[in-house]
């Protein structure tokens, strides 16, 4: 009795940490078209802030400092989407550590599973 009892835990461990990767996969894939998002932004950041450089009109002092001004926003806002990417970077590690230490929790749970089946399927009913 006391088997089915912990095998009965340790199927329900098992669904637990299933349902947990399936979650850890779901995080995952949206980091990821976040992270696709973020390098087409940057993407399109880059090309704008490069045709904007380019001009070569002459300016007076209240164009140019617009300009400047200008230049500046572009600058920020590529800190900050290098910055988001990092964090990016940096989620995704620690979901595929998280990954990793539920599939050896899930293979542990399965493998303590698979001997309580064989002393179920061996045991002579005294347990």
């Amino acid at each position: 009795m006391m088997i089915h009892q912990l095998l009965k835990i340790k199927q329900h461990r098992e669904q637990s940490l299933r349902l947990t990767l399936v979650r850890i996969q779901a995080s995952k894939k949206s980091l990821l078209e976040e992270k696709v998002r973020l390098h087409n932004e940057h993407r399109l950041l880059r090309a704008t802030w490069s045709d904007s450089s380019r001009q070569s009109e002459v300016f007076d002092q209240s164009d140019f400092q617009v300009k400047k001004k200008e230049l500046q926003q572009y600058y920020q806002h590529d800190l900050t989407i290098a910055d988001q990417l990092v964090t990016l970077r940096n989620k995704l590690h620690e979901l595929e550590l998280l990954k990793a230490e539920n599939e050896a929790l899930l293979r542990e749970v399965m493998r303590r599973q698979e001997k309580l089946k064989y002393l179920l399927e061996h045991s002579d009913g005294d347990l």
